[in-house]
C-alpha cells in the first residue's frame, strides 16, 4: 500500500480513538478507562477492516493495522492531554484546589 494509504489509516485510528476516549471520559471521568477504550476501539475497527479485505478484493497488510491502532493511541494520548492541560487551566487540579471541594 502508499503511504498515503497508511496516513487515511492513521488518520482513522486516530479519530476513533480520540472520540471514544472523549465520549467514555465525559460518561465516567476515568482517564485510564478512557484510554484503554479508546485504543481498544480503534484497534477493533482495524481489526474489521482487515478481516473484510479479501473479501473487497484486497490484500490484508498488518501495516493497515499497526497504523490504525497507532492513530488510535496518539488520538486517545491527545484528548487526554487536552483534559490535563484543560483542567490545570481551569483551576481545578486537585493538587491545587482546597480542601472544601464538593
Amino acid at each position: 500500500m502508499s503511504k498515503d494509504g497508511y496516513f487515511a489509516h492513521f488518520n482513522v485510528g486516530f479519530l476513533i480513538g480520540g472520540l471514544v476516549f472523549y465520549l467514555i471520559f465525559k460518561k465516567t471521568g476515568n482517564k485510564i478507562k478512557s484510554l484503554v477504550f479508546g485504543i481498544l476501539i480503534a484497534a477493533f475497527f482495524g481489526v474489521g477492516k482487515e478481516l473484510i479485505d479479501p473479501y473487497l478484493g484486497r490484500n490484508v497488510d498488518i501495516y493497515d493495522l499497526i497504523y490504525t491502532v497507532l492513530g488510535g493511541v496518539v488520538g486517545s494520548v491527545i484528548i487526554l492531554a487536552i483534559k490535563i492541560f484543560w483542567r490545570k487551566k481551569k483551576g481545578q487540579d486537585k493538587k491545587s484546589t482546597s480542601m472544601i471541594d464538593p
